[in-house]
């Protein structure tokens, strides 16, 4: 079995169950450890819901979720309630992701199938709760400067169209120097605003 090194695999006698999460609902699927079809099921997207279709499914069983905005809260509701649960790479599943045939109940079937075989790449989810947030803190952190630095070149685009080369470090010294460059029309001097 393919698998990640800083994850083990996928014990053999492990029954799988894929589930393929949406907002309002999550499509479960689950395969024996020979590869048969054992249950197939529609449930609300909530962590009771999930849990009370998984119980009709025998242990030992491994949950599988592709990576997504709800994976991680998934994976901490059902791992708080004694499930094994395991998050993959979605750009992997190549299978599932470019098939003619892009169905919910489908998708979930063929991740179930692509787990039992090894083919999934798992990525590692922190265990500790507070390492997420840190994450998200540093993401968001990243997002903010990376949207200042978008502004900050649409407003020199901006600029360029007057005639005006002016180079973001100007903006740092002197930034109503830099705009008394633009011509003196009332909608021009607005430019700033706008941006």
């Amino acid at each position: 079995m393919h698998s990640n090194p800083t994850q083990p695999a996928i014990e053999p006698n492990q029954r799988i169950v894929a589930l393929d999460v949406h907002c309002k609902f999550t499509e479960l699927a689950a395969v024996s450890p020979a590869g048969k079809r054992i249950a197939s099921q529609r449930c609300n997207t909530t962590i009771p819901d999930v849990l009370a279709a998984l119980q009709k499914v025998k242990k030992p069983r491994t949950v599988i979720i592709e990576e997504g905005s709800l994976a991680d809260w998934l994976m901490r509701g059902l791992t708080e309630c004694g499930e094994c649960v395991r998050i993959c790479d979605p750009r992997r599943n190549a299978l599932v992701a470019k098939d003619d045939e892009k169905d919910d109940p489908i998708d979930a079937l063929k991740l179930a199938q692509l787990a039992r075989g090894g083919f999934l790449k798992f990525v590692h989810h922190p265990e500790s709760f507070e390492r997420v947030i840190f994450k998200r803190r540093i993401a968001l952190y990243h997002d903010r400067i990376r949207n200042r630095v978008r502004q900050a070149n649409r407003v020199i685009a901006q600029a360029r169209l007057y005639g005006v080369m002016i180079r973001e470090s100007d903006f740092a010294e002197d930034t109503a120097a830099v705009f008394k460059q633009l011509p003196k029309r009332k909608a021009v001097r607005r430019l700033p605003d706008a941006a």
